[in-house]
């Protein structure tokens, strides 16, 4: 893809970003409605005989719109689209890997059974691939059930429960999250062992505080007709301003502790793994590990108030 082109797609991304004003998803205190971000990653392999640096951007949007059944919103369903690219630079003779995309749509049903409790579920098929060369076997299904339960106004418990399935075998999903309010200033919110975040307001229109992702995916390099398995775990600082009531910037700076970017033979499996912890024993990898590193993201989000029930 060409200079042009990826200037084509990011205006086209961020019009979709802009024009989704209606579109919610649950996150910390308020409805984030769609995402555009970019991460850039300084790459190195750390038991190659050639030092020779390389990088990796990640380009990323999500958007999911509601289509409410009810007048009081409590019961609705939601549709979307996330798209994310992996483009490496620079590259590596012990990493011989170009790129390769995400593309996701997502349906699902919410419904706020009673004042404090809600369950929704997602469907989420996936297809894992550099798009060189798709076939059938590269479409994978997923699925989560979630449920949150409202304590007060400034505390929310909440579990979610999945699958996915994976080229290196099944993905079993386990999370458990909260969302709270500590006062006027603070706030920590998540869903572990994938993400968290503590927040402390500066005013309201600038925010910082200490976020920690982590994810395990795989993808398929059908020139080699091989899959790439990429687990990774970051924690970070970020710095974020509200342009409006709406649209919020960020920008991140995270260290990750954990970074496997593992390519297999299609045929090299496990008995499963649980978020990100392999049931069993885990095949060789062909390639050298890559090392532990830096991360820079910056994300452009709209975000609306949380509706609450009455």
């Amino acid at each position: 893809m060409g200079e042009s082109e990826n200037r084509k797609l990011v205006k086209l991304m961020l019009t979709v970003l802009l024009l989704a004003i209606f579109s919610e998803s649950n996150a910390q205190g308020y409805l984030e409605g769609a995402n555009v971000s970019y991460d850039e990653m300084p790459l190195k392999v750390s038991s190659s005989t050639v030092d020779r640096s390389f990088n990796c951007g990640n380009f990323k949007v999500t958007d999911i719109v509601p289509v409410y059944l009810k007048k009081d919103r409590s019961q609705f369903l939601m549709f979307g689209l996330n798209f994310e690219s992996f483009a490496f630079t620079g590259i590596h003779p012990d990493f011989p890997v170009t790129g390769f995309y995400s593309i996701a749509p997502v349906a699902g049903y919410s419904n706020q059974i009673n004042m404090r409790f809600n369950l929704s579920a997602l469907l989420i098929p996936i297809l894992n691939s550099d798009l060189y060369i798709v076939s059938g076997s590269d479409f994978h299904f997923g699925g989560v059930v979630r449920g949150a339960y409202r304590v007060n106004d400034n505390f929310l418990i909440r579990a979610i429960l999945g699958y996915r399935q994976q080229f290196y075998g099944p993905q079993y999903i386990v999370f458990l999250g909260l969302d709270w309010k500590i006062g006027n200033k603070w706030r920590i919110s998540g869903d572990l062992p994938n993400n968290a975040t503590l927040c402390y307001s500066i005013h309201p229109k600038l925010n910082t505080g200490i976020s920690y992702l982590s994810g395990n995916t795989s993808f398929h390099l059908s020139r080699q007709n091989h899959y790439l398995q990429y687990n990774y775990a970051q924690p970070g600082l970020f710095l974020e301003y509200y342009l409006t009531s709406k649209l919020a910037i960020r920008g991140t700076a995270a260290y990750s502790f954990i970074r496997n970017l593992d390519i297999y033979t299609m045929d090299e499996k496990v008995t499963g793994v649980v978020d990100y912890i392999p049931i069993g024993p885990k095949p060789l990898a062909l390639n050298p590990e890559v090392s532990n590193g830096p991360a820079f993201k910056l994300a452009l989000s709209l975000r609306l108030p949380e509706h609450k029930n009455k």
